[in-house]
């Protein structure tokens, strides 16, 4: 990946992030919550460089994100991170 979309995909990540801040703060829990999950699908995003694709999908990604462990994964700090992208991305199914 290049420097410049590199800059660019961290730039919608941090303006998802400040977005699910603001929103909660006016009480928009579900936008919130979508906007909280784009901003680490684009964190991911930015940690892994360009897809093997076109773009990522959700799955993709997260399958990547713990390559060969997103089912059980070996270490706890890797159990609670899958954990955690779980159910962020469960609950903006929901939101949505």
């Amino acid at each position: 990946m290049d420097p410049r979309r590199r800059q660019t995909l961290w730039a919608i990540a941090v303006e998802n992030y400040q977005s699910a801040v603001l929103t909660v703060q006016h009480g928009w829990h579900n936008v919130s919550v979508a906007c909280s999950y784009y901003a680490v699908f684009t964190a991911m995003w930015v940690a892994l460089g360009d897809p093997p694709g076109r773009r990522w999908e959700h799955g993709g990604i997260v399958e990547r994100f713990a390559p060969g462990q997103w089912r059980t994964p070996p270490t706890p700090i890797e159990r609670e991170l899958t954990r955690g992208i779980r159910r962020l991305y469960a609950d903006r199914l929901a939101a949505n």
